[in-house]
């Protein structure tokens, strides 16, 4: 059970929070508008959580007045479905502050026996996990760790599913992790802004067995070709080894 809600929204956000949800205040709107305090959001499944928002937490605004339908709705329903039946998650954070481990709170919410590791090298984004993990009574299932991804990092976790987070370097967090990988060959759902990224991240895939490299975009995973570049939304991509 979720500890007492510490606060609720002023009516006024909660309104715009129910126009959003229902496509009546447009995007140019709620983009605009900061969201902050504690929310209730919900899984694909309509399991709730709570997020709790900050006043720099800029992609809260697609996670709070949409519940989650307009932030990543390519690669979530696919994430939650891989974390009910993973036993281990790694959650690798590009460090810029803003996400607060939103992928780790939906991983814990989708599955409650699944334990984790979410990597967070920026303190104030790992302070505000801390709190969103709090608020959930997720501390005892998550440990935070606040240096690079690395072998060390994940411990003895039975790490199945793997969400490298952000604009950063997706094919270093690999690099850095060889042994994760050759042990629990985990599934790898990875950020990749343009195609040189991708590139770099098929290649280093390739050099620890994962071969195969899927898009996530609006009609499903489909198989990403050499070459593929990124489209301008959907930059999800999703590693499997053999």
């Amino acid at each position: 059970p979720h500890p007492p809600h510490p606060s609720r929204p002023p009516r006024l956000k909660r309104a715009v929070r129910a126009g959003a949800v229902r496509g009546l205040v447009p995007p140019w709107l709620w983009t605009r508008l900061q969201p902050t305090g504690v929310w209730e959001l919900h899984t694909c499944d309509g399991t709730p959580f709570r997020y709790a928002a900050a006043e720099d937490d800029e992609h809260s605004r697609s996670f709070v007045w949409t519940d989650l339908r307009h932030w990543e709705e390519a690669t979530c329903p696919v994430f939650c479905a891989l974390a009910r039946r993973s036993r281990g998650f790694l959650g690798v954070s590009a460090g810029t502050g803003t996400c607060a481990g939103l992928y780790t709170l939906l991983a814990c919410t989708a599955n409650p026996a699944l334990r984790a590791v979410t990597v967070e090298p920026h303190p104030a984004a790992a302070g505000r996990l801390r709190h969103n993990l709090a608020v959930n009574g997720l501390e005892q299932r998550v440990s935070v760790v606040e240096r690079a991804p690395t072998d060390r990092a994940v411990g003895p976790l039975p790490v199945d599913l793997v969400k490298i987070d952000g604009a950063g370097p997706a094919a270093d967090v690999l690099r850095g992790m060889p042994r994760t990988l050759a042990r629990h060959r985990p599934i790898v759902i990875a950020g990749c802004p343009d195609r040189d990224a991708l590139d770099r991240l098929r290649a280093e895939g390739a050099a620890h067995g994962y071969e195969t490299v899927l898009h996530l975009g609006t009609a499903g995973p489909r198989r990403a070709p050499e070459g593929f570049t990124p489209p301008a939304r959907h930059r999800n991509f999703l590693l499997t080894a053999g």
